[in-house]
């Protein structure tokens, strides 16, 4: 298994991209007992504008905070895809969101799947973010899984509702990128 994982997880304000990377870098650090840690950047508006979030996820000591070389970029946005497209390396896997995203060449190794829909089958709309993370989780194995699920039990502690719709989701991510 590798060692040392550099994610990005990207899109618009408002898609739980932080979330997203809070969940894997909990999972990680916590329940795995692995060095984890996530920085963001985002815009000054709450909703709608660029949206990162870099998560490092290691066996040894992180010695730097920021994604320098992605093995992964997630994203759920068109703005967000066109700012990684062509500068990504061909080691990269570049997930992207095919319901917002209009695919363009470049030399990632590019995924796209209707997170979207996905998502709403699953009965969480809202929950794009928990589906890519399902994907990233299946396709990487930079967590386990049950790591995960554990994470968003915590989160949605108490919210019955919401914890069940997430978990769906999730596992639809795993379950899609397991075909």
């Amino acid at each position: 298994m590798k060692q040392r994982w550099e994610i990005i997880f990207s899109g618009v304000g408002g898609q739980g991209l932080l979330l997203s990377g809070n969940l894997l870098g909990a999972a990680v650090s916590v329940i795995e007992k692995r060095q984890a840690v996530m920085t963001c950047t985002y815009g000054t508006e709450t909703r709608g504008t660029f949206t990162k979030s870099d998560v490092i996820l290691s066996d040894g000591y992180i010695d730097f905070p920021e994604v320098l070389d992605a093995d992964v970029v997630v994203s759920l946005a068109q703005i967000a895809y066109d700012r990684y497209v062509d500068v990504l390396k061909p080691k990269t896997l570049f997930l992207y969101n095919s319901n917002q995203v209009k695919e363009a060449p470049s030399p990632a190794r590019q995924v796209g799947l209707p997170m979207e829909e996905m998502a709403a089958q699953a009965g969480a709309p809202a929950a794009v973010n928990i589906v890519a993370l399902g994907i990233l989780t299946a396709l990487t194995k930079c967590v386990q899984p049950t790591s995960i699920q554990e994470m968003l039990t915590r989160h949605f502690k108490g919210r019955q509702d919401v914890l069940g719709a997430n978990i769906k989701a999730f596992e639809a991510g795993l379950e899609e990128a397991g075909k």
